[in-house]
């Protein structure tokens, strides 16, 4: 090996610029899922006394949406697993579904917010949930392919 062999080696490859840019949209994307994540955290602990004196199998419905958002927020900040994005979506997904049955149908045992689409607290929740989950799916789908 010669010197002219040793020392193009050990130069810096260049990273091409799109590479850059992917890291960088994949990295914001994640960041905005995991804050989604903990939005959907934080309104159900606000929520949960109610609902735990409401209907006990919605309070423990919430107990576990918060741990599967803590959990999957924890994933999605620190690892590139677009299983935990699809995961994260499907959350979302399932939370805006169970929002909707509750105001629409209303759940066993529980029909007090049939019709109440106005609550502060459930349009944040709608908001955050519906965000997160766009912000999951096109976090996926732009990256996707990498992994």
């Amino acid at each position: 090996m010669s010197l002219t062999d040793t020392y193009q080696s050990a130069a810096p490859s260049v990273v091409e610029p799109a590479v850059i840019h992917r890291e960088i949209t994949s990295a914001v994307y994640r960041a905005a899922s995991t804050v989604g994540l903990l939005g959907i955290a934080l309104i159900h602990v606000l929520d949960l006394p109610g609902k735990w004196s409401e209907a006990r199998y919605l309070g423990i419905g919430y107990v576990l949406v918060i741990a599967a958002a803590l959990a999957l927020a924890e994933i999605n900040a620190t690892r590139h697993d677009p299983r935990a994005l699809l995961a994260a979506a499907g959350l979302a997904a399932l939370v805006v579904f169970g929002f909707v049955v509750n105001r629409t149908v209303g759940m066993p045992n529980a029909s007090e917010d049939i019709g109440n689409w106005s609550e502060p607290l459930g349009l944040a929740s709608l908001f955050v949930e519906l965000v997160t989950l766009w912000v999951c799916l096109r976090a996926w789908w732009a990256n996707h392919t990498r992994w």
